[in-house]
């Protein structure tokens, strides 16, 4: 699948981390708040962009949740070789992600 019109965002877990995207189409930023616990949460605020999650992690979730719903199969994948979780989301309402371990 194609990445064009996607930000593509590769994320370590480690504990709490911010990112923002001032995006170059002048439409304005974009947060990214990482909390490394438990479970995973991803959390976007600011402007609403198409986005591709690479996040490592060393085994395959239980399951990813968005905005408090399930995703399902066919909105993630889980790359056992390289050790990568990939999220491709083009809409969202909130942007408030749970990864379950």
């Amino acid at each position: 699948a194609s990445s064009a019109g996607f930000l593509t965002y590769v994320i370590y877990p480690s504990m709490k981390n911010t990112f923002v995207v001032t995006h170059p189409d002048h439409s304005g930023e974009t947060s990214l708040i990482v909390e490394d616990g438990k479970t995973l949460r991803l959390n976007f605020s600011g402007v609403h962009k198409p986005h591709i999650l690479i996040i490592k992690q060393s085994t395959s979730p239980k399951g990813v949740e968005l905005d408090g719903l399930a995703l399902p199969p066919n909105r993630w994948q889980y790359d056992e070789k390289r050790h990568r979780l990939i999220i491709r989301t083009d809409y969202y309402e909130r942007g408030e992600y749970e990864v379950l371990r």
